[in-house]
């Protein structure tokens, strides 16, 4: 069930391929050569149109080279409609969507880009897929309107189901004003020894508000998935993942926000 009045801000699946280092470059340049990638691009941008995603916009405009695993173009369903979008790199792919999500739409996106992806990327002994990880996460945005405040520390003891960070002194007449800060959680998951839960919280900014800015991701990192290469399995195991990360992003938001503010989250604008 979508919240009218939710913190979310966007969501993210990406999907990452080994590229191959630029000669020349020290270890760890983000330069990254992806063979593929030319041919990929075009043929993506062709399916991509078919399929719905006519608008195809530079996402690095005047980037002079291409930099490995970030996304270089993005296809939308319309101009004026930013979200949903799916994204392409050297390495990358990338799918997004914002205020409109809902998970089995999200996850049928996925499906769909994925599907595009495989279809358009050529295998040849230069041009292999050598798929090396994947992630789903959440960027909330809980501004002043939601919360009636932008204290960090009063955020988990007034917003949260039990968190408290105790800190006497920041209440001491000394001092003043609100209290900013971050957190940084980290942890692996039941259902996959390559993939990890991250959790980080903290006072900022998005690009429409101001406030407290949580994003919560589950990735997978591997020398190399292993996955089938025929392609309705491989989209298939790739979506399962992304339905266990699902599973681990949504228990945790439901635990971790108190019921006075996600009651604030069913009530329309």
């Amino acid at each position: 069930m979508r919240l009218p009045n939710a913190p979310l801000a966007e969501v993210i699946f990406e999907l990452r391929w080994k590229v191959e280092g630029v000669p020349g470059t020290p270890p760890g340049f983000p330069f990254g050569n992806d063979p593929g990638y030319p041919i990929f691009a075009r043929i993506f941008s062709e399916k991509a149109t078919k399929q719905g995603f006519p608008i195809k916009e530079s996402a690095r405009p005047g980037e002079v080279a291409p930099i490995a695993y970030m996304t270089r173009e993005r296809f939308k369903r319309a101009a004026d409609k930013p979200f949903p979008v799916l994204q392409i790199g050297p390495g990358v792919f990338a799918c997004n969507a914002s205020t409109e999500y809902e998970w089995p739409l999200f996850k049928a996106l996925i499906a769909e880009g994925l599907e595009l992806v495989f279809d358009s990327y050529p295998i040849t002994e230069v041009t292999r897929h050598d798929l090396i990880g994947c992630e789903l996460r959440y960027l909330d945005v809980f501004d002043q309107s939601l919360l009636g405040h932008l204290d960090f520390l009063k955020f988990f003891t007034e917003n949260t189901n039990g968190y408290r960070l105790d800190l006497p002194f920041l209440a001491d007449e000394l001092l003043h004003g609100e209290t900013s800060g971050q957190l940084n959680i980290e942890k692996g998951v039941a259902f996959d020894k390559e993939t990890r839960f991250h959790f980080e919280v903290g006072t900022g900014e998005s690009p429409s508000a101001k406030g407290l800015v949580a994003w919560s991701k589950v990735t997978k990192n591997s020398d190399s998935m292993k996955l089938d290469e025929a392609k309705k399995e491989k989209i298939g195991a790739l979506l399962s993942w992304a339905e266990s990360a699902h599973d681990v992003t949504h228990k945790f938001f439901h635990g971790f926000v108190a019921q006075n503010l996600m009651e604030k989250f069913k009530t329309v604008k």
